[in-house]
């Protein structure tokens, strides 16, 4: 029997508990009742607009309202969809769009710059218009094989991320993952302090609203302060970001009793988390922090708990249920626990390959298994500790060295806030470390290389770049690629440091 449309548990909250709200924004609320008759009528508009089951369709909205019902409302048709990014340029939305021969972009922009797809209007953005639509049935589509979501890679360097499809079976298998450790139900506020536009937060959104919780988006609040007292007015209980949404939480954060005292949870995840963030989120913003691993490819695999946070460094947590893991060496060869070496993973939440590109599908796809470019190492009991990224490894003088390693010195600085390390090339000696710092108290990258020396010997960065921000990419990862071409322009030739 075809499994159930990935939207049907909305509709069957409408009908248990019409009135319970299921969208809170700085402005109001949608009840489950509003919620699914805005699903309906903006899934009609869509379907009369052309769009079919089976379509592959792009979305670029801003207003997070419009972005969240829109991606309910393909779901509920049938229909695949992507997410763009505003910062986008046109060749490379252009060239997604080719790519995946989108049948047309969701959007309130009147054209989608010459790139043959049509441009199909989103729902109303304000809550008040959202609850005045009329009332209209539709028949969602079923079919665990139908398209959901299309998931870029966060490795864009090339240029052209690769791309794995989500269907209905595996979001609804995704959505289920992580749900033995963190909050959900009714009573439960999900906030996500990225965008909603990104597929790990539309998955954690709408695993909340199968649940009967409530999903709270940022419209409306324009600052840092402004969003505090939003999670504090609406009694939001479950927050999740970064680390660059906790830093900035942590810049409003008094002195004495913890920021947020009314969270269940606050989940961290995308980028690593290095281990003074972890204590400054623990001791200042809630002790309720939970750090989770997930891919692109495979959804979360693991979740530390706040006890496993406070107590192992550089933890992400134990797998969770359904989740294997295999920790190799360079030749594949099975590591025991303690070693560290590259991670492979499997799940019946792991996507079939890469959309068109099957000599890279072949290469990280293996038996069931995905190569997942991590190096990590698997403690006795079976905590997973995150190492970082095998091909950001620096080699010098034929030493192996981590960012991470590089990373978590220098935060230990009194003056430094953020960093991020990065290599640049020596004809002779291979990668030369380099650190980019953002700084919270004024010193110099003198006094911080000093620093470094001392920490970490030779295995120090030889350079420090001092930034007023780290360059990051929509999903807060930070862009190497990026400071690597900023340290050049400004030393040029010239890397003896």
């Amino acid at each position: 029997m075809d499994a159930p449309n990935l939207t049907t548990a909305i509709t069957d909250w409408s009908r248990k508990a019409p009135a319970a709200p299921a969208i809170l924004t700085a402005a109001g609320t949608l009840s489950f009742a509003e919620l699914d008759r805005a699903i309906n009528w903006t899934a009609d508009s869509f379907m009369r607009a052309g769009l079919a089951s089976g379509n592959r369709v792009g979305l670029q909205l801003a207003n997070q309202i419009q972005q969240l019902i829109s991606s309910l409302a393909l779901a509920r048709l049938g229909a695949g969809q992507i997410a763009f990014n505003l910062s986008d340029g046109p060749q490379f939305r252009g060239d997604l769009i080719r790519r995946l021969s989108l049948a047309a972009i969701i959007t309130d922009q009147a054209s989608t710059n010459g790139s043959g797809a049509p441009a199909v209007g989103p729902p109303p953005d304000t809550l008040s218009d959202l609850k005045s639509l009329p009332t209209m049935t539709f028949d969602p589509a079923v079919g665990g094989d139908l398209p959901y979501i299309i998931a870029p890679t966060s490795g864009t360097s090339a240029g052209r991320p690769k791309l794995g499809m989500i269907n209905q079976q595996l979001g609804k298998l995704r959505g289920r993952a992580s749900g033995h450790l963190l909050p959900d139900g009714p009573g439960c506020i999900f906030l996500a302090l990225g965008d909603v536009a990104f597929q790990s937060m539309k998955r954690r959104a709408l695993a909340i609203l199968y649940s009967g919780g409530c999903v709270a988006l940022r419209t409306g609040t324009e600052n840092t302060s402004q969003l505090i007292d939003f999670i504090a007015e609406g009694g939001i209980n479950y927050l999740s970001g970064t680390a660059v949404h906790a830093s900035a939480l942590l810049q409003e954060a008094p002195a004495g009793p913890v920021l947020l005292p009314g969270l269940n949870a606050i989940r961290m995840s995308s980028t690593l988390i290095a281990d003074n963030l972890r204590e400054e989120i623990l001791d200042r913003l809630t002790p309720k922090l939970f750090v989770t691993y997930g891919l692109t490819e495979f959804g979360t695999v693991a979740v530390a708990t706040p006890g496993q946070v406070a107590a192992i460094a550089g933890v992400v947590g134990t797998l969770v249920p359904g989740a294997e893991a295999a920790i190799v060496d360079d030749r594949g060869q099975q590591l025991p626990a303690g070693e560290p070496g590259h991670l492979r993973v499997k799940s019946d939440t792991l996507v079939g390959g890469y959309l068109g590109a099957p000599l890279a599908s072949e290469e990280a796809f293996h038996d069931g298994w995905f190569d997942t470019g991590d190096l990590v190492t698997m403690t006795s009991d079976g905590c997973l500790i995150h190492h970082g990224r095998a091909d950001d490894v620096m080699i010098l003088d034929g030493i192996n060295i981590h960012p991470a390693e590089i990373e978590s010195a220098l935060l230990r600085h009194p003056a430094v806030a953020e960093t991020a390390a990065f290599s640049v090339q020596a004809d002779i000696r291979g990668d030369l470390p380099m650190v980019a710092v953002v700084l919270k108290e004024k010193t110099s990258a003198k006094l911080l290389i000093k620093f470094g020396r001392a920490e970490l010997g030779s295995r120090r960065p030889r350079g420090v770049m001092i930034l007023d921000a780290l360059p990051r990419n929509a999903a807060g990862k930070v862009l190497r690629n990026q400071l690597i071409a900023e340290y050049q322009r400004r030393h040029g030739e010239n890397l003896d440091q």
